[in-house]
Formats: structure tokens, C-alpha cells, sequence
């Protein structure tokens, strides 16, 4: 229970840190002084949670490191009273939890709301009148098993599930600055759907797009995987200074694989360190130092074109032998750039101690032994059951993917200021599933062929109070169509959809005669 408080509330640590230290207990976390009591600006502890810390500081003051810190190991099912309602493992957690509650599941859904559900859900589009009526028809045990197995093998799936990682890659057509430049990167893009439809285990998948360019005889297709890391803004503004922005590239490549890979707020110590996390400064520039020792150049005067290099003259991976374009990638540099600590974060203001050594933050542990030190070791190490995060929010994200909120509620910050998850034996399990093969339509065929995701969505009067935001999943959260689906859901049934796969991107309709054509 100790534990749980501190858990929920992170900034009590630093209350009892500071008055174990200073011997001050009372004058620390009792006083009545806004200026003294802690924690700072906000409402007084209860009596009961200060009778706890004084009961904690008296046992020793054992603190226990931050649960998303700790390798995940898998635990063991829970026992559940209500069998009737198990068909997959999460079910057994889903059940045990609302049993501590008193609480049951809900009844199963309707048929022809289930399949309008997961058709939407794993594709993005709703089932076909013939889809839907041979589902209707099929009263064997394993008829949504059979309609889970032909969406995850419809190409329609790996364009659904590609939309949401593009999301978290920052893919863009154009520069991002100024003018808005178009930038030739839609072949990454049909990468992505690609190697999504074709289950690319998920640490090749990280690998591919972190270092493919590394990998021993290195394939063309994952060079372009590269291009995740120069999804960033560009600027051709006139006169910017090439110094201050190649850094910023790759402050955006720490930024961005810290919070798709790791789930934690690494721009917070750009310029200091982490107010909350044990992340030094140092740590930040530590990998900042993998990321910027690529020949790229910036060149950003009124006079000259800007040299978008290094990059790959390659095809789409769903369009062998068709258009051929040239894509932004990454390459590294014979001798590794020194990087040093930026004070305050400013281009021009290096510290005048040596250079930082490239290696993983220390609270999440040692780099591989034995593996090269750059991006693919990284990467390896990214993959590696050593680090105890990239697999709990990998499969966070796809839970919040398929109900709508993640285990972890703030599926980006799996730091002290993140939530605590409403079932973390349950994400624990998931993760260590899913790393034993890192097969991302397995782990989503576990999930939406249980019981939990077949629930019905109506609310209920005795969970509504109780559980208002419906984090125990009682019943089937209610969700929103995104943008995406009602446009695609429109043309879809009228017949006008283009379900060409991948290929360049369209550009909005002009009538003929306008903008000087």
C-alpha cells in the first residue's frame, strides 16, 4: 500500500526526501506555510497520508524503483470466479479485477455490432454486405475467429495499423517550414504499410528504421526504413545557420525515439536535468551522440537548393519497377562526431568538459557488451530484454489502438509523472508475450478475440458512478469515429473508395484553369 501511494502521487518522494534529509519532518510536510510545506502549491496531505509517511520513514524510508524501470516479468493468471467469462488470458485479468470490485463483466455484444467493431477497429473500414452476412450466418464456435484472421490478412490492415505509426514517426509530405517544401517520402511510407501487412516482427522493425543502413549487407529497402529519422522539419529559410539546425535534426531523432520507443519525455533534459525522472542532462546528449554523425548537410540560403543528403535513387516496396524516387536517410560518418553537453540547450554554448560517451540512459542500464557502439547497437539494445520498457509501451499503444485508452493512460510518459496502469500484471504479461516473438498480429488476434473486447458498449447504472471512465472495463468503451474512418467509411460504401495500395501521394483536386494550369 506504501508503495501505491507513491506510486499515484510521485511528487510525495521528493517530500520525504527532502524532509528525511533535513530532519524536518514536520516543518516540511505539516507545516501550514504555502513557502515550506511540500508538495509545493498544491492541497495538504490528509492526516492518514501523513500518519503513512511517518510510519514509512520509521520502517527505514525503503523506497522501491519506478515500476516502468524494472524488467517486466510475466506473472502469474489470476484466479477468477467467473470461468463462464475466460477465453483468453486478458479475460482473467479483465475478470479479476472487477471481482475485487464485486463487480461482473458485461453480456457479449450483438453480432452485427461486433463485426461493424473489429472490421473498423483492424482495417479501418466497415464490412462488406456479403462480409457481414456470411458472419451472420456462421453459428460455429470459431466464427469470429474467422473474421479476426481474414481482417488481419487484408491489405486494408496494414494500411489501418500504418496510419497510426506514421503518426508517431511524424511522417510528412512536405518540409514543415516556411514555404512547405514537398519532400519525396512516400516510399517509407508504403515501407511501413508493407512490412506491417507481412507481420515484420517488431524488434526488426525498430532495427530496420534505427540503423538499417548499419545492418552487415544492407538491402536498399532498409536504408529507406532509415527515413524514420529524417521525418523532422526542414528549414530552407534563407540565412539559417547550418550548425544550429543540424543539431536540432537531431535533437528531434532523440525526442522522437525517446517518446515512440521508450515513452518518456527526453526534451524535458535538453536543457536540464529531468525535474522528475532520473535523467541527467548528460544522458540526453549521450544519445543525442548517436544521431548526429551522419554526412548530412543543411544549406539554407536564398540562392542555392538545399541538399537533402544523405539519401537512396529506390522504388516503392509495394510498387517494384514502378516510379523511382530519391529518399532522406541516414548514413554515419567515418569518425563519430564528438558531442559535448549544449548549456541550456543552445547550439553555440558547449560545456568545456570531454565529449559524452554514447550509451542508453543509466537508470535503464548498461549498452550490450559486444555490440557496436552506434545507432544498431542502440537498436539491439532498444530490442533487448534488458530494457524494461520498449515492449510495455509498444503493446500500450496497441491496447489503446483497440479500446481507446491505454493501460497506461498517458501512453507517452511511462516516467514518475505518468499513470499508474489500471492493470499492470496484465500489461506485464502482454509485454513478455510479445516479446518472445514480436509478432504484432499475434498479440492483436490474443486481444480482440477475448471475451473483454466482445463485451457490449452499453453503460451500466451499477459501474457508472463507481467507474465513470470505465478503466476496469466493464463494458466496451464507446468510441468515435476518427476523421479518417468517415471519410473512408463514406466512399467506401458508395462505391468510390480507391483501394490502390500505396504508391505517391494525391494531391487535392483542381479544376481545370485554376492557379495558372
Amino acid at each position: 500500500k506504501n508503495i501505491k501511494l507513491f506510486r499515484e502521487k510521485p511528487i510525495i518522494a521528493w517530500s520525504i526526501i527532502a524532509a528525511q534529509k533535513s530532519g524536518c519532518f514536520d516543518r516540511i510536510v505539516v507545516s501550514t506555510d504555502d513557502d515550506d510545506r511540500m508538495p509545493p502549491k498544491v492541497d495538504p496531505l490528509k492526516p492518514e497520508q501523513i500518519q503513512l509517511l511517518r510510519q514509512w520513514v520509521s520502517s527505514g524510508a525503503k523506497y522501491a524503483k519506478h515500476w516502468a524501470y524494472v524488467v517486466p516479468k510475466k506473472p502469474a493468471l489470476p484466479k477468477a470466479k467467473h470461468q463462464e467469462f475466460i477465453k483468453t488470458p486478458v479475460d482473467t485479468f479483465i475478470s479479476a479485477k472487477l471481482e475485487e470490485k464485486g463487480w461482473k463483466p458485461s453480456q457479449p455484444e450483438k453480432k452485427e455490432k461486433w463485426i461493424r467493431r473489429v472490421s473498423l477497429g483492424l482495417t479501418g473500414l466497415p464490412p462488406t454486405l456479403n462480409e457481414f452476412e456470411e458472419f451472420m450466418q456462421d453459428d460455429s464456435r470459431q466464427a469470429r475467429e474467422k473474421v479476426v484472421d481474414r481482417l488481419l490478412a487484408s491489405p486494408r490492415y496494414g494500411e489501418h495499423w500504418a496510419r497510426q505509426w506514421l503518426d508517431l514517426a511524424r511522417y510528412a509530405d512536405s518540409n514543415g517550414f516556411q514555404a512547405d517544401q514537398l519532400r519525396d517520402s512516400w516510399a517509407f511510407r508504403d515501407w511501413v504499410i508493407n512490412s506491417i501487412n507481412h507481420d515484420m516482427p517488431f524488434d526488426q522493425f525498430t532495427i530496420e528504421q534505427l540503423a538499417g543502413d548499419l545492418l552487415p549487407d544492407a538491402q536498399p529497402d532498409q536504408v529507406l526504413a532509415t527515413a524514420f529519422l529524417r521525418n523532422h522539419p526542414i528549414s530552407v529559410e534563407g540565412g539559417t545557420i547550418a550548425t544550429e539546425y543540424l543539431n536540432q535534426y537531431a535533437s528531434d531523432r532523440v525526442e522522437t525515439v525517446g517518446t515512440v520507443f521508450l515513452g518518456l519525455t527526453l526534451n524535458c533534459c535538453r536543457c536540464h536535468d529531468h525535474k522528475f525522472d532520473a535523467l541527467p542532462q548528460r544522458d540526453y546528449y549521450s544519445l543525442l551522440s548517436y544521431f548526429n554523425s551522419s554526412t548530412e548537410e543543411h544549406r539554407g540560403d536564398s540562392g542555392t537548393a538545399p541538399a537533402y543528403r544523405p539519401f537512396i535513387e529506390i522504388d516503392s516496396p509495394l510498387e517494384t519497377g514502378g516510379q523511382v524516387v530519391g529518399v532522406m536517410v541516414m548514413d554515419e560518418a567515418e569518425t563519430p562526431k564528438p558531442t559535448f553537453v549544449l548549456k541550456r540547450g543552445q547550439y553555440d554554448q558547449p560545456d568545456d568538459t570531454q565529449p559524452v560517451s554514447r550509451r542508453p540512459p543509466d537508470i535503464l542500464g548498461a549498452p550490450l557488451e559486444g555490440e557496436p557502439v552506434d545507432r544498431l547497437g542502440l537498436a539491439r539494445w532498444l530490442v533487448s530484454n534488458r530494457n524494461p520498457l520498449l515492449a510495455r509501451v509498444t503493446v500500450n499503444r496497441m491496447w489503446q489502438n483497440i479500446f481507446g485508452r491505454g493501460l497506461v493512460e498517458s501512453v507517452d510518459d511511462f516516467g514518475v509523472q505518468g499513470t499508474y496502469p489500471s492493470h499492470p500484471e496484465l500489461l506485464d504479461y502482454l509485454a513478455v508475450e510479445y516479446q518472445k516473438t514480436w509478432r504484432t498480429k499475434q498479440l492483436i488476434r490474443l486481444i480482440v478475440t477475448s471475451r473483454t473486447y466482445r463485451q457490449a458498449s452499453a453503460r451500466r447504472s451499477d459501474l457508472s458512478k463507481a467507474d465513470p471512465e470505465n478503466r476496469l472495463l466493464g463494458h466496451f468503451p464507446r468510441r468515435r469515429l476518427t476523421a479518417e474512418q468517415i471519410r473512408d467509411a463514406a466512399l467506401f460504401t458508395s462505391g468510390l473508395l480507391v483501394e490502390k495500395l500505396g504508391g505517391a501521394p494525391v494531391r487535392p483536386y483542381k479544376p481545370a484553369g485554376l492557379w495558372g494550369e
